[in-house]
């Protein structure tokens, strides 16, 4: 049977080895079930789901019709569709997050224009350790997120530099979740 366990471990950022910490195993194991050696059962489902915060069944669905949208085939130099080209293949747009968060740019920010989506995958708590530079949405308190260039500077803390010249820099954050930004939609 193949599951998205691999998948949801990497978008973590964990290894085999903290994986298998979390859930009391050995790496060669978590290894087994991710590849498909070993089958899974519905108990290891239940442990794997518990640990990465998803529904069992979203680590057996189906990748196959999430996000698709029909690919007509190839538009030519003139910007006309090449008959020719016509695969009718399906096309895969995946959020590759296991806790999406989006927001919408309101003003130009940085390299983020007006009007463009930004999609980050939430992690909080122990999974921030592995979190390195990046640009990301950062909840600094319950009411108060940010989008900065996040540098970690200590053991879950963080220095949030801003995208402006004139933007304030915040040393040593800890953040109550942090969202590294993965993907941007820009609608035209």
């Amino acid at each position: 049977m193949k599951t998205r366990i691999r998948e949801l471990r990497r978008l973590h950022g964990w290894t085999l080895k903290v994986l298998a910490e979390r859930l009391a195993t050995t790496p060669q194991t978590i290894h087994r079930l991710e590849t498909g050696t070993v089958s899974v059962s519905t108990d290891w489902l239940e442990r794997f789901a518990k640990v990465f915060g998803v529904a069992p069944a979203e680590l057996i669905g189906s990748a196959e019709t999430r996000g698709t949208v029909e690919l007509l085939g190839e538009l030519g130099r003139n910007g006309q569709l090449r008959l020719e080209s016509c695969w009718h293949e399906p096309f895969k747009l995946d959020v590759p997050a296991v806790r999406p968060v989006a927001v919408r740019v309101q003003e130009q920010i940085g390299p983020y224009p007006r009007g463009a989506i930004l999609i980050g995958n939430r992690l909080e708590g122990p999974d921030l350790a592995a979190i390195r530079s990046c640009d990301a949405l950062v909840a600094v308190d319950d009411a108060t997120v940010l989008l900065r260039r996040l540098i970690p500077s200590g053991v879950g803390q963080f220095i949030l530099v801003p995208f402006a010249a004139d933007g304030d820099i915040h040393y040593d954050v800890v953040p109550r979740w942090v969202a590294r930004l993965i993907m941007r939609v820009e609608y035209l």
